[in-house]
């Protein structure tokens, strides 16, 4: 092989490389865009099912205290006797449970 074939060789065999080392800077870009959009939409469903959650939870409290509130009232309409220290005593009972 003359010196002419060798030079040219070694070109080729650097740019070769440099083709390689271009391509897999690439393909690194790319997946790091891609888990960066993973992870961004893994945290935002995080947060979402958080927010539901704090969400349907105190709803669901004041809905039960709602519910026990009307029915000790109910109660307290139906039946005369009930004093309003036992109303009381059920209120506080209610909010401690909550």
């Amino acid at each position: 092989m003359t010196w002419a074939e060798k030079k040219k060789k070694g070109k080729d065999y650097f740019k070769n490389q440099i083709k390689i080392k271009q391509k897999a800077i690439q393909n690194i870009k790319a997946s790091n865009i891609l888990s960066g959009i993973s992870l961004f939409s893994r945290h935002k469903l995080k947060n979402s099912i958080s927010l539901t959650r704090k969400v349907s939870g105190s709803f669901l409290r004041l809905w039960i205290s709602a519910t026990i509130f009307l029915g000790c009232e109910f109660l307290n309409f139906l039946d005369g006797n009930l004093g309003i220290a036992e109303l009381a005593a059920s209120k506080i009972l209610l909010i401690q449970m909550l």
